[in-house]
């Protein structure tokens, strides 16, 4: 009975509303400093464009918004390298 309620107290506190939105928070900083340094400037401009306000959004739109990034990312990555259309919303 003991590991049980050991069990569920560490469930509780790893699957907590705090620790995901810390965990999705962190995400999209580190993604933001990526496409930053990184990425053509189709994506730089629609991270810029779609920039969040954190304090006002919740866990769903963080992760929206991580999810639209990295899709955009793969079709860029399938356009060939001195592609006009890398400049362009795709």
């Amino acid at each position: 009975m003991f590991y049980n309620e050991c069990w569920k107290h560490q469930n509780e506190e790893f699957h907590s509303e705090v620790k995901q939105r810390n965990y999705f928070v962190n995400w999209y900083e580190k993604l933001r400093k990526e496409v930053e340094l990184n990425e053509p400037p189709q994506v730089k401009l629609f991270v810029r464009r779609n920039a969040l306000e954190l304090r006002r959004c919740s866990i769903e739109t963080i992760r929206t918004w991580i999810y639209n990034v990295k899709e955009l990312q793969k079709k860029v990555e399938k356009l060939p390298k001195g592609d006009i259309r890398r400049y362009f919303e795709v």
